[in-house]
């Protein structure tokens, strides 16, 4: 059995992993459909909604630099999002094989829209913002 998210997400072009290796997921990943946005602020906010209902909001930090190109690569258009069911997290990451295994890690490539202000205020960490990383 599978819950209402991952129901909404098949319902929305997400498609099924069977693997829980993020090299075959991004391989393998499909467009989901245009009722799917992603929106991305110049102040480092995100949204993922999909039929116009907010799925997932999060402020990323602008002193984590994985935060920072995390934020330069969705600009680039897209960001594939995965989720499941029976998530577990551990010292390394996320564990996604109890999903693949039992049929609820989803996945889908998702459009980015960039906000208008993203071109006022770039994310940029502080060390970028002074100059020390090239």
């Amino acid at each position: 059995m599978t819950s209402a998210l991952v129901s909404a997400l098949l319902n929305h072009g997400f498609q099924m992993a069977l693997s829980d290796s993020y090299s075959e997921i991004a391989s393998q990943a499909v467009p989901a459909r245009d009722t799917c946005t992603c929106t991305v602020d110049g102040g480092g906010a995100i949204e993922l909604r999909v039929d116009g209902a907010l799925m997932h909001s999060q402020q990323l930090d602008r002193t984590d630099p994985g935060d920072v190109i995390w934020h330069e690569g969705a600009r680039a258009g897209q960001v594939l999002v995965i989720s499941c069911d029976n998530l577990r997290f551990t010292d390394t990451g996320l564990e996604l094989g109890a999903a693949a295994r039992l049929g609820t890690l989803v996945t889908g490539a998702v459009p980015v829209l960039v906000t208008p202000n993203d071109e006022q205020r770039p994310f940029r960490s502080s060390r970028q913002a002074k100059g020390q990383d090239q």
